[in-house]
């Protein structure tokens, strides 16, 4: 405190001053001296800025120094080095000298504090300054991507990742260029092309999941069109893992949640990989189907779940897929027989039961039967008498299907029905 009086009353106090303070201060043998010696040089690096930028440069500079010096010092000088960049956004030289110290040397140091400050304090300038420092904000964005991500601990890469979908959170509605630089690095880590390994893969999908979601609210079609496509190719990456039902997940929710455009494109992308993926893989996609037809059925957006019963008959149960037919049969049965369904979706999955016995293998239309007859005892004893009608008006279709008819089943259904 007294270099800093020293500094505003004596001609070259301010050298005398911040010399003092970075030498003995930033020098000191006492780690709270030096944490307060850094707050106090940011301060000078601040009111020297405009008389004396190469001064306030050497106090920056200085800053850039101490991140390295130990945990509380280097936490000290990575506050004050954000603080100087705030407080000097109108200077952009040493505002980005400020963005390149905690990028260069601040993510650059094994100790994760502060690496998780500096961190932080990115993503706090980038979200800030993209408004009237765009150049400074994609600096941000870039040394998280180019250093935070690659940091040894695997707490700073992923609160890397955090940060960087973090700025996209908040940019979204007044910058939609810095929201879709975000996005892209997000992306790139979600289909396992930006880092070694996949260990983050599973995080960046729930990430673009729910930036899909924000740019729907806050009307950007095309933003969120593109996190649909990210989802639907990280649902594709092979060998198949966690983020890869990760990402099918997430389009369900987003076909049930979404507004009209964004759920037709969910759907479409969950089509696409049901078609693409191994039918052990593939299984996940017709669970996930299921669930959204039940989600949504009853509701204003029937359709939907119509789009879904639809899909699962026709491109799951066919005589190549018995895999696939078998689940989907499983599946059908339960949005049939679930107490949200409404009579519309659940005859239509009765219906495609019935329909596609022709088209599937052989031992999976006795499994079809059996569904039919569950379906109908349920909806007798819950007094769904029309849906019971629709599976033995079901079963009189298949009634001359010798070879398939299941007597089981028949016995079963007219159990039911007395």
């Amino acid at each position: 405190a007294a270099m800093r009086a020293v500094a505003a009353e004596c001609e070259d106090g301010s050298i005398l001053a911040l010399e003092a303070l970075i030498g003995s201060g930033l020098g000191h043998h006492d780690g709270p001296i030096r944490a307060q010696a850094a707050a106090h040089v940011g301060d000078m690096a601040v009111a020297l800025a405009e008389a004396e930028p190469q001064l306030a440069r050497r106090a920056v500079l200085a800053l850039e120094g101490a991140l390295g010096r130990d945990e509380e010092t280097g936490v000290a000088a990575a506050r004050a080095l954000n603080a100087t960049a705030f407080a000097l956004r109108q200077s952009p030289e040493l505002a980005g000298l400020c963005v390149s110290s905690l990028v260069e040397s601040g993510l650059g140091q094994q100790s994760v504090g502060v690496a998780l400050l500096a961190v932080d304090a990115l993503e706090v300038i980038a979200a800030s300054f993209s408004s009237d420092r765009a150049e400074l904000a994609s600096e941000s964005i870039s040394g998280l991507r180019l250093k935070g991500l690659a940091h040894e601990d695997p707490f700073v890469r992923g609160q890397a990742l955090r940060s960087i979908a973090g700025v996209a959170y908040r940019v979204l509605g007044s910058d939609v260029a810095v929201a879709r630089q975000c996005l892209s690095v997000v992306s790139q880590v979600a289909l396992g092309l930006l880092l070694r390994g996949r260990g983050l893969s599973r995080e960046a999908v729930y990430e673009v999941g729910g930036l899909a979601q924000l740019a729907a609210q806050l009307e950007q079609p095309g933003l969120a069109e593109e996190c649909v496509d990210t989802l639907k190719r990280a649902a594709l990456v092979l060998p198949f893992d966690d983020a890869c039902g990760a990402a099918i997940n997430k389009l369900g929710e987003l076909a049930a949640g979404g507004d009209g455009h964004l759920s037709e494109r969910s759907v479409a992308a969950l089509s696409e990989a049901l078609d693409a993926l191994p039918p052990q893989n593939g299984a996940g996609v017709v669970q996930v189907f299921g669930e959204v037809a039940i989600d949504v059925a009853g509701t204003q957006r029937e359709d939907v779940a119509l789009k879904c019963v639809e899909i699962m008959c026709s491109q799951a149960m066919t005589s190549e897929r018995a895999v696939l037919s078998g689940q989907a049969v499983d599946v059908l049965e339960m949005v049939a027989m679930a107490s949200r369904s409404s009579f519309r979706v659940a005859a239509s999955s009765v219906k495609g039961l019935v329909q596609r016995v022709p088209e599937v293998q052989r031992h999976v239309a006795p499994k079809i039967h059996r569904a039919l007859a569950r379906i109908a005892n349920v909806s007798c004893a819950g007094g769904k008498l029309a849906l019971a009608e629709t599976c033995i008006l079901g079963f009189g279709q298949l009634q001359h299907a010798d070879e398939y008819v299941h007597a089981g089943a028949i016995l079963s259904l007219a159990g039911a029905v007395a």
